[in-house]
Parts: structure tokens; C-alpha cells; sequence
């Protein structure tokens, strides 16, 4: 079967309708990396804060036991005497 000029019209309409199409998923794509990315950075962001938050609350910690600590010792010499 010979190739008409209909027929490679026809193929290049497909063609250039199939290009069309897979340009779109392209920029879809692009924009879904770039939202991607910037949750990203937004959950990176929020864990070093979190973590500051947690070296925070155990040295608050730490310094509460130390006052426990003290409290306790001097109630018992409260009690010695």
C-alpha cells in the first residue's frame, strides 16, 4: 500500500497533536516538582525548628531536674535538723 500526501497529513496531524499533548504533562510535571519542592523545603524548615524546639525543652528539662534535685536535698536537711 503506497503512502498518500492524506495520509502523511494525517500522520503529522497525530503527530504534532501527540507532541502537543506530552508538551502539557511536561509543564503539569514541572509544576508539580516545583510544588513538591517547596513542601519539601517547607517540612525541612519545620523539622529544624522541631528540633530546636525539642534541645529547648531538654534543657528545660534538665535545668527542672536540677532544681528537683536541690529541692530535694534541702527538704531533707529540713528534715535532719
Amino acid at each position: 500500500m503506497a503512502t498518500t500526501s492524506e495520509d502523511v497529513w494525517r500522520l503529522l496531524a497525530e503527530l504534532a497533536t501527540a507532541q502537543a499533548e506530552l508538551t502539557a504533562a511536561q509543564k503539569e510535571t514541572d509544576k508539580q516538582l516545583k510544588e513538591t519542592d517547596l513542601l519539601l523545603k517547607e517540612v525541612s524548615q519545620q523539622q529544624k525548628e522541631n528540633a530546636q524546639q525539642i534541645k529547648e525543652t531538654d534543657r528545660q528539662q534538665q535545668k527542672t531536674d536540677k532544681q528537683l534535685k536541690e529541692l530535694g536535698k534541702q527538704i531533707g536537711g529540713l528534715g535532719a535538723k
